[in-house]
């Protein structure tokens, strides 16, 4: 069974719980992201009852709030329940700006108090749908298909949904609150395309420099543990793409194909070649925009691919 199909029965199993023991069809959240929009469509193809709702953060981008009111207009016309939630702390109004003073710093990776007052408090004796995977980042790679929330990490419930684990009954029974995450274990490759100024080893550098800073030092590490390069002189620097631009200790690892073994990096020639059919051979970059480069990006982004599922 293909990770969608998976996908789908896991939903359809989760709708026959969700009806039987909460006597109400599955709760689906919407952020506005890709996962939420794949789940979306999941339950359409599920042919599962839902309803959908969108946790106001205030600080999600306006495009991005302008896109979930127009795909909650299109799901009314169908017949969907949607609602769109505002959030509240201590039982007043709040926003991410009224959190941080009250918090007394901004949220950080090890301080996410933003989802917790802003987006985990939604879905209270339901069973919530939600677009998690696990390659996300290190703090999801324990996620499970079934969860029980608990207080804290220790407290988390995971079950074996896959395999008919008969202990997500209780919580079911008690009408606790189920997270459901159908596409847990999908991965992704997204396509990250840089406009370097020239082929030298240095702008290579610098351009790994950038991500590294946009990533984060650790995040970076996670995405990009190995890089495979041909043996162009633009990637004779091994040394400098290895080094992280935060100080000591390697970012990453770099490897060198053989020569005329342009199979060791397939993945790479094949994104070559989708990326040729907007630039072709010969092409003068200098003449080509960042901005097409990033339409040609988000392009090959929503390409469908057989290696995704």
């Amino acid at each position: 069974m293909d990770l969608e199909h998976k996908a789908i029965a896991r939903l359809q199993e989760a709708a026959k719980l969700s009806e039987f023991y909460y006597q109400k069809p599955l709760l689906l959240t919407c952020s506005g992201g890709k996962d939420s929009e794949v789940c979306l469509e999941l339950c359409r193809r599920a042919g599962v009852p839902f309803e959908a709702i969108h946790s106001l953060t205030t600080a999600d981008a306006p495009e991005t709030v302008y896109h979930v009111r127009k795909v909650f207009r299109r799901l009314e016309l169908e017949g969907v329940k949607c609602e769109i939630l505002h959030p509240r702390y201590k039982g007043q109004p709040t926003s991410m700006w009224a959190l941080i003073p009250q918090k007394l710093m901004p949220p950080t990776r090890t301080v996410r108090y933003c989802c917790q007052v802003l987006k985990e408090g939604c879905g209270k004796n339901r069973c919530v749908v939600l677009g998690v995977r696990s390659a996300e980042s290190q703090n999801r790679s324990d996620a499970g298909v079934a969860e029980r929330p608990g207080k804290s990490k220790r407290e988390k419930q995971v079950f074996d949904f896959d395999n008919g684990d008969k202990g997500i009954i209780s919580p079911c029974q008690m009408k606790a609150k189920i997270k459901i995450h159908p596409i847990v274990d999908w991965t992704d490759r997204d396509e990250i395309i840089v406009l370097l100024p020239d082929r030298t080893a240095g702008s290579v550098v610098k351009a790994l420099d950038v991500l590294e800073k946009k990533y984060g030092r650790r995040k970076f590490r996670r995405t990009f543990k190995t890089i495979t390069c041909d043996n162009g002189s633009e990637f004779a620097d091994c040394q400098g793409m290895e080094h992280t631009h935060y100080g000591r200790g390697p970012r990453t690892k770099i490897y060198y194909c053989h020569p005329y073994s342009a199979y060791e990096r397939g993945s790479n020639e094949n994104a070559n070649g989708l990326i040729r059919r907007f630039f072709p051979k010969g092409t003068d970059f200098s003449k080509v925009t960042k901005k097409a480069v990033r339409q040609v990006q988000d392009w090959m982004n929503q390409y469908p691919r057989k290696i995704l599922g």
